[in-house]
């Protein structure tokens, strides 16, 4: 079955959806090789034929964002190309420019403001 994985209330109109595609994968990304892969794949409903598809690595995370089907038309792709892992002040920086950012993005985008925007969590 699949589950909510993104939501955007109008005027955006955006509802994406995410199911298990496949477990137990093998990938390789410029980092590492990579077993026991989970690969969701992402869609709209609205869209049929066009998935994302992301695979996550144990202990890792996402490694890797691929993509399938004859309607998909972003055919976005990404892969791992450095491992690293943040201390505590490190990610505290992450999380304050990944703010910035989204702050900004409502002063570009009429559409962002009617949406919530991102509280911190931590």
């Amino acid at each position: 079955p699949g589950y909510a994985q993104g939501y955007a209330p109008p005027p955006i109109n955006w509802i994406d959806r995410g199911r298990v595609y496949k477990v137990g994968q093998k990938t390789c990304v410029p980092v590492d090789c990579y077993e026991d892969v989970l690969v969701i794949e992402e869609f709209e409903r609205n869209k049929p034929g066009a998935y994302q598809l992301k695979y996550y690595a144990p202990g890792v995370g996402d490694i890797r964002v691929g993509w399938r089907g004859p309607e998909e038309e972003e055919k976005e792709g990404l892969d791992l190309v450095k491992d690293e892992r943040l201390g505590p002040e490190a990610l505290g920086k992450a999380r304050a420019n990944a703010l910035k950012l989204e702050k900004h993005a409502y002063e570009i985008k009429d559409y962002y403001s009617k949406t919530e925007p991102a509280k911190p969590t931590l």
